[in-house]
């Protein structure tokens, strides 16, 4: 911000100044009209400005209505702060840009296409920088939030959707060009699809304003029920608004294995092959899709690309997943915004949401984040401690000779039929395994750690556990080498017996005893 004059009205002409909103790069040099100063007045008087603790800010035009924006109270509580203006922004313009992105390319399929950027035309023949109803319908959810402080009230958004869809409300420039037939139909109706073929992408595309209040879990599934009231659609719309809520309390850092256990993904999606993402326009598919889409990438531009390049329902896969890449990575990490078209309402509906809801902080939900991750951290130690107590067992089972497994009944023949057993374990070992995995707790998957250690080969692994170095490793190191035989066993039954008979196990929990005793864990 640049401290001009304390009377605005003073010292106009000439001057030169610079918009003091985010990316904007618009100066304005007043000497450029010297032999016409009204012509100079009137470009300062049009634009925004506003007055912080004696500091004058200039908006250009385009961002005039940011100046709206309660920049007094943003000290205050209750109210938004520029942090959470700044993720808010981030987030419809990730979405819009995800969505303008994918419009030209809509029902193609995967891989007779590239999109490296942002075009125009193709099926919808619509300019480049076009949003469609994705972002559209987001933005009535978005204006209908900020009119009621926040809180949900699912007529005044029916009655918004409805304005969008006869009227061209929340679009660039008056026209509706994409309408989804269960969205069509509720909104006609006045009641969500509840039939198990209602569960299009319908209200996810549009759902992601509701991360930034203290809505509950049954107010986003009335939100969704709107147009979508099937169970499959309200719940995948809960689950995004959580990932979304977890992207916003733990930025950069967040765990890609958290966000997928949010979204009840059973697999980690880093490690899913791109033909197995479906992107057609089912909810769970583009919720797998957008998800698979931000954890495999690190920037906003990569995930949104990756989700046009799916192909299929482009615009709002891209769209799902750009929002969700755009709180995270901020507008610093977005390069297409300024080729956006309708950026005057963005930016109005932008700073009305940042005016009338309440702050981010604190929120209910960052709350119980915390909380977890504080009962994470007292479970992990519990695990350790567990596992330093085993050892004595596992030292007295080896003096003794005692085998902690029995790979003697491996199978048998019962009336002419294979039937196999697999190894049984000492309950000891059920123990240790317990053990091992409240141990590891949030660290993530243990793949990372592995590639860390230079030991993302089998082979490699293998010659470390025969002949590595345990001594120099550090807590995740070794808890990442206990946890391998556990997740090896899992796919190859009695894995683990190998690790018990050369004594890697035990060495690695003398190493770990060894760490405590050094106060290093």
């Amino acid at each position: 911000m640049t401290l001009l004059f304390d009377d605005y009205e003073q010292g106009l002409n000439p001057f030169i100044v610079h918009c003091a909103y985010a990316n904007c790069d618009m100066t304005v040099d007043t000497s450029e009209y010297d032999n016409d100063p009204s012509a100079a007045q009137d470009i300062v008087l049009d634009a925004g400005w506003v007055d912080i603790e004696g500091r004058a800010a200039f908006f250009c035009p385009k961002h005039a209505a940011v100046a709206q924006f309660p920049w007094k109270r943003i000290r205050e509580a209750g109210h938004f702060s520029i942090a959470d203006f700044a993720r808010l922004h981030a987030a419809v313009y990730g979405q819009a840009v995800g969505d303008a992105l994918g419009v030209p390319y809509e029902f193609q399929r995967r891989d007779t296409f590239e999109c490296t950027g942002m075009i125009g035309h193709g099926t919808h023949n619509q300019p480049a920088g076009t949003w469609s109803d994705d972002t559209a319908m987001m933005l009535a959810t978005l204006d209908s939030l900020a009119e009621h402080g926040g809180r949900v009230d699912t007529d005044d958004m029916l009655a918004k959707y409805r304005a969008w869809a006869k009227s061209g409300e929340y679009t660039p420039d008056g026209a509706v060009f994409d309408i989804g037939t269960t969205t069509s139909h509720a909104l006609a109706s006045g009641h969500g699809g509840t039939d198990e073929y209602d569960n299009g992408n319908g209200s996810l595309m549009r759902i992601l304003p509701l991360a930034f209040t203290d809505c509950s879990d049954d107010d986003i599934r009335r939100v969704s029920a709107i147009t979508h009231a099937h169970r499959i659609s309200t719940d995948i719309c809960v689950r995004f608004i959580r990932i979304a809520r977890l992207l916003l309390a733990e930025g950069t850092a967040y765990s890609r294995t958290e966000v997928c256990k949010i979204a009840n993904i059973p697999e980690d999606l880093r490690f899913c092959e791109r033909r197995r993402i479906k992107s057609g326009t089912f909810v769970l598919d583009t919720m797998l899709s957008a998800v698979w889409c931000l954890v495999n990438t690190d920037n906003y531009r990569d995930c949104v690309l990756a989700a046009v390049n799916l192909g299929g329902d482009t615009d709002t896969t891209a769209a799902v997943a750009g929002g969700l890449a755009g709180l995270l990575y901020g507008d610093e990490g977005n390069p297409w915004e300024e080729e956006m078209r309708g950026t005057e309402l963005l930016e109005t509906l932008i700073a009305k949401a940042a005016l009338n809801l309440p702050g981010l902080h604190p929120r209910s939900w960052e709350v119980a984040a915390f909380q977890k991750a504080e009962k994470t951290a007292r479970d992990e130690e519990e695990g350790l401690r567990q596992l330093i107590a085993l050892i004595p067992r596992f030292e007295d089972a080896q003096k003794t000779g005692r085998r902690l497994y029995d790979n003697s009944h491996l199978s048998e023949e019962v009336d002419g039929k294979t039937v196999f057993h697999g190894v049984s374990y000492d309950p000891l070992i059920d123990e240790w395994w317990k053990a091992v995995y409240k141990a590891w707790g949030d660290r993530g998957d243990y793949h990372e750690y592995l590639e860390n250690l230079n030991l993302d080969n089998p082979r490699d692994l293998a010659d470390f556990y025969r002949d590595g170095d345990f001594d120099n490793l550090d807590l995740d190191s070794t808890l990442t080498l206990l946890l391998f035989p556990t997740r090896e066993e899992r796919f190859c039954d009695g894995a683990l017996c190998d690790y018990l008979d050369d004594g890697s196990i035990l060495y690695l929990m003398h190493h770990l005893r060894d760490l405590q005793d050094g106060n290093d864990i």
